[in-house]
């Protein structure tokens, strides 16, 4: 008796399972059939009533596509000779190290004169920042272009502000771009 009380608790036991499992199934083939029966009806034009008489079908909304922003092009910031000599004058030793510091990556119209051609290329540029400077330079001439340059040659040109300080001279820094 005491066994087949065991074989009838273990018999429960294995009916569990496959009565589980059966639950299972049924539930995955009834999600399957609702999906099938949405798609069908989704797509599917009910037939008419009458010949005459248009029948709505369902459809899908159009796609959103999404229309895409003008990306916003900034005009470079330029700044003259006149623009920093007047800052040097109007503000305070202070203020004017903070202005310093937003000059670079603006652009700097120069029209001086040809001081000197260093050896590494850069050209020292005089008569343009007279109040304050003590050089300004041009770096990454090409080393042709700058053998050709004389002393007091006038230079013209728009450039890139690299660097800026006041340890110990005053110092402004372009960079040559062709």
């Amino acid at each position: 008796m005491k066994a087949r009380q065991q074989m009838n608790a273990w018999s429960v036991g294995q009916w569990a399972v496959v009565v589980m499992l059966a639950i299972g199934v049924l539930s995955i083939a009834c999600i399957g059939l609702g999906l099938v029966w949405a798609t069908v009806q989704g797509t599917v034009a009910p037939e008419p009533v009458h010949a005459d008489v248009p029948v709505a079908v369902n459809t899908l909304p159009p796609a959103w596509t999404p229309t895409p922003e003008p990306i916003a092009t900034v005009a470079p910031v330029i700044v003259t000779c006149e623009d920093i000599n007047g800052a040097k004058d109007s503000l305070t030793d202070l203020q004017f190290e903070a202005y310093q510091k937003e000059l670079l990556g603006k652009y700097l119209v120069v029209d001086g004169t040809v001081s000197e051609v260093i050896d590494n290329g850069d050209v020292v540029v005089k008569d343009c920042l007279t109040e304050w400077a003590f050089a300004l330079y041009i770096e990454d001439m090409p080393e042709d272009l700058a053998l050709t340059l004389n002393k007091d040659q006038r230079i013209q040109g728009t450039f890139l502000i690299t660097y800026s300080d006041t340890f110990i001279f005053e110092i402004l820094k372009v960079k040559w771009s062709e």
